[in-house]
Parts: C-alpha cells; sequence; structure tokens
C-alpha cells in the first residue's frame, strides 16, 4: 500500500518524517518531548488537534496514544487504513448529486 503524501511542512509531514513509518505504516513511538527545533509545531497542551481522528492524518493512519500521566505523552502510527476504512473517503452517488441540484434550481 502506498504511503499518503502530505503538503510539506504541515504537521502531519513534519510527524511522519519525525516518525518515518515502515512500508505498512507503523512508526515506533513519539514521545512529546522530540517536538522540539523544526518539530516545536507538533507540541500540544490539550488534545493534539493535528492528529485527532477527524485530522488529516487520521484519515490515513491508525493513530495510537500513550496517556502515561494526565495526558497525552507518545504518539504511533500504527499501520494504513483501508480506502473503505478512511474518514471523508464516502462518494456521493451521481443521481443524489444532480437531484440536490435540479431542487435547488427550483426552490
Amino acid at each position: 500500500m502506498n504511503q499518503p503524501k502530505f503538503k510539506i511542512g504541515t504537521k502531519p509531514y513534519l510527524f511522519i518524517e519525525l516518525a518515518q513509518p515502515d512500508d505498512e505504516g507503523k512508526s515506533r513511538w513519539v514521545s512529546k518531548s522530540e517536538f522540539v527545533n523544526e518539530y516545536a509545531s507538533l507540541m500540544f497542551k490539550n488534545g493534539a488537534d493535528w492528529c485527532r481522528k477527524e485530522s488529516t492524518i487520521a484519515k490515513y493512519y491508525y493513530i495510537e496514544f500513550d496517556k502515561r500521566s494526565r495526558g497525552i505523552d507518545r504518539i504511533r502510527l500504527n499501520g494504513l487504513k483501508k480506502e473503505e476504512d478512511r474518514i471523508g473517503s464516502q462518494v456521493i452517488r451521481t443521481d443524489i448529486k444532480t437531484t440536490t441540484k435540479i431542487k435547488d434550481v427550483l426552490y
């Protein structure tokens, strides 16, 4: 399965660069303490918005969190998602799009 390509400099791109996932999309545990220098933008206090289940990176990877203390301490990628498991990958049928467009014009 091909690894997704993220825009250079974005948070998903930086995390992939730091975590170095294998061909199956699995990476090592990445500690928050590694979010320094060029990776400083990955640092978070509450919730890690860039890797939540609705995020761009979570659309392609299974993400695991290690919560040893009160919050997230480490993050890793645990495999690539299949096409049918990706959030937001659903396609709206053409007949539904057409019907909706016609209703918009009529009303």
